[in-house]
């Protein structure tokens, strides 16, 4: 008798084609909403950056990615903290930030449309607190959305 063997925990999933075509819609329609996301004027009630947070935690789970992947990064970014930070040093641990995940990215490969995304979010701050503020609000909303759409951890 012949072991079955279960390719899903590797990404061979059957319809992997499928799976990667919705990953990268996923990624694409995440991508053209981050500059409305970030701003307060355009999205005041926040509809956009919790819809794309929720798309995010969506394509996390469809990459396989657990909370714990993610939760040291979650951790730098709740240090950053504009209020009391000085600008200048609020905006550098932002930049840094993005080191940090290219590192996590390099270890684990499921990671890496996530900070594609994240270097784009990062880069559209452009030293205003309002956006970095926005950043930090949409980042937590991707770990509760990630958590959410994981099965078990």
């Amino acid at each position: 008798m012949r072991q079955q063997t279960d390719f899903r925990k590797k990404g061979h999933k059957k319809g992997n084609n499928e799976e990667n075509a919705k990953v990268l819609e996923l990624k694409n329609y995440i991508i053209s909403k981050i500059a409305t996301a970030l701003d307060a004027e355009k999205d005041k009630e926040g509809k956009e950056l919790i819809k794309i947070a929720d798309k995010t935690g969506e394509l996390l789970k469809e990459k396989d990615v657990t909370t714990t992947k993610i939760r040291k990064i979650f951790n730098e970014v709740r240090n950053i903290k504009p209020d009391d930070d000085e600008a200048d040093n609020c905006f550098f641990k932002t930049v840094m930030l993005k080191s940090k995940m290219a590192y996590a990215a390099g270890r684990f490969k499921e990671l890496k449309d996530f900070y594609e995304i994240m270097v784009l979010f990062i880069d559209n701050i452009n030293g205003d607190t309002s956006k970095l503020k926005r950043f930090k609000q949409f980042f937590e909303a991707v770990v509760a959305y990630n958590r959410y759409y994981s099965e078990k951890e």
